[in-house]
């Protein structure tokens, strides 16, 4: 396999790692030469399929699903393949090569404020001074992007028909920015793209927001501009949003002022901005286990929404994959994933967690909750704190059963607990995505702290699992 190609397939596993596994189940990234050519063509003929059948993201048709309504007298959802390859022979912009362009670049955020309502940093871009594009972030501030002079007539006559509508425009070189005040509606929900798709939004610029929030840029490009953007006027007749006009009132402030300084961070997230979000090649190869560190850091190194940061723990959302999920500093959390266990015994109905914990605990020196999951268990230790960068820990949760790529990516970032349901758990008719199942050990080793974090956690799954549904496998 070329150099290219390895290059490729990086890229590849760093946007979406199940098309590789659907074609090499035991791929690892840092062993990639053991993969054939023909296999390499599988994977990108798969991910081409993906991308031409309208199936690689659920936003990926969404611009021009009122088209497709219109040529088929169906929704995206129900029209077949020949129909999905017809529709794309007539926009040669859905292809994998505008893809990789547009989608699969390197992350080039450098995020260095933020809370659970915006982000602030800057972007790697040529088009501004210093290669920084410095922008602010929002995840349910909708704003509507039109590059032309012309959309005004259309906001007006949608707030005419709407009218507890209420919208904020802003001038720009090429436009109006047309920000809704009004409403709070989040990034991912469907009533943001249909809205913005309906007021004539750029349909690219519709994309990136379902993926990653509303992104809004605050300094000039390398050209002649007068400003960014200026208040012009209101539209509409709808009551402000305290929470829209909080935002609007940071990104005026932005405007106005320039470029701030970073906030303070003293939560657990800053420590996640600083490792993985911010992380560069020093050249010194860093190895756990026979895996190449830096190599995974790129599969992680994925634009979050934090929700809630707290120096033990914080709450995000992982943009790309639309992952809820919960990271604790000091709370070990082993995955149990039965049919990743070694022996063939292991995997059947049978298998005993409370069996399990006694072969790898000693019960009078252990406390440990136990909670059930669609494919195993959770074991979570509350006896005592154990830090994520000791490889002593790292080492633990794998004799005790728990995926060696999944402890390592603890090792990198913190202990993960999913707290929505994947897709193949989305027709579940269970109450809960994990179900309580005893407790291991002794309880006078109880660390009362680590036992209210784990409850917090599980209340968390009550809030968010059904939220969205998570992208990942």
């Amino acid at each position: 396999m070329s150099v290219k190609q390895q290059q490729l397939l990086k890229e590849v596993f760093r946007y979406d790692p199940g098309i590789i596994y659907e074609v090499v189940p035991d791929f690892q990234i840092d062993r990639m030469g053991g993969i054939s050519t023909s296999q390499v063509g599988l994977i990108l003929n798969g991910l081409k399929a993906r991308i031409n059948c309208g199936q690689y993201i659920n936003g990926w048709l969404e611009p021009y699903q009122a088209e497709i309504k219109e040529m088929f007298k169906k929704s995206i959802a129900e029209i077949n393949i020949s129909e999905l390859e017809m529709f794309v022979n007539k926009h040669p912009e859905l292809n994998i090569e505008f893809a990789y362009k547009n989608f699969m670049t390197p992350y080039l955020d450098h995020p260095f404020d933020y809370s659970a309502i915006h982000e602030y940093g800057y972007q790697t871009a040529s088009c501004c001074p210093d290669n920084r594009l410095y922008y602010l972030k929002f995840y349910d501030f909708l704003t509507i992007d039109h590059d032309h002079k012309n959309g005004m007539s259309q906001l007006e006559e949608f707030c005419r028909k709407c009218p507890s509508f209420l919208f904020n425009v802003y001038e720009t070189h090429n436009g109006y920015h047309f920000m809704l005040m009004s409403h709070a509606i989040p990034f991912y929900d469907q009533s943001a793209v249909d809205l913005m798709y309906h007021l004539g939004c750029d349909p690219w610029y519709i994309l990136y927001s379902h993926r990653y929030g509303f992104k809004l840029r605050l300094n000039r490009k390398n050209r002649p501009e007068l400003y960014v953007a200026r208040f012009l006027k209101s539209i509409g007749r709808g009551r402000p949003h305290p929470k829209c006009q909080q935002m609007e009132a940071l990104y005026a402030d932005h405007l106005e002022g320039g470029i701030n300084a970073p906030g303070d961070d003293h939560g657990f997230y800053g420590q996640f901005i600083r490792d993985v979000i911010g992380w560069k090649a020093t050249g010194e190869k860093r190895v756990m286990f026979g895996v190449d560190l830096d190599a995974l850091i790129p599969t992680i190194r994925k634009p979050q929404q934090l929700i809630c940061d707290h120096r033990d723990y914080y709450v995000a959302m992982d943009q790309k994959t639309r992952t809820f999920y919960v990271c604790f500093r000091e709370l070990m959390m082993i995955d149990i994933d039965l049919h990743k266990l070694p022996s063939p015994e292991l995997k059947g109905a049978d298998f005993d967690i409370t069996d399990h914990c006694r072969k790898n605990f000693e019960e009078q020196k252990s406390a440990i909750q136990i909670y059930g999951t669609h494919n195993g268990f959770h074991l979570f230790l509350i006896d005592r704190r154990r830090s994520y960068k000791d490889p002593e820990s790292i080492e633990a949760m794998i004799k005790s059963g728990c995926d060696m790529y999944y402890s390592i990516f603890c090792h990198l970032r913190g202990f993960c607990v999913r707290l929505n349901r994947k897709r193949y758990e989305a027709d579940r008719k269970t109450k809960s995505i994990y179900t309580y199942k005893g407790f291991y050990g002794s309880k006078d080793l109880i660390d009362p702290s680590l036992d209210d974090y784990v409850t917090m956690h599980y209340r968390l799954t009550q809030e968010y699992q059904d939220k969205i549904t998570c992208l990942m496998k």
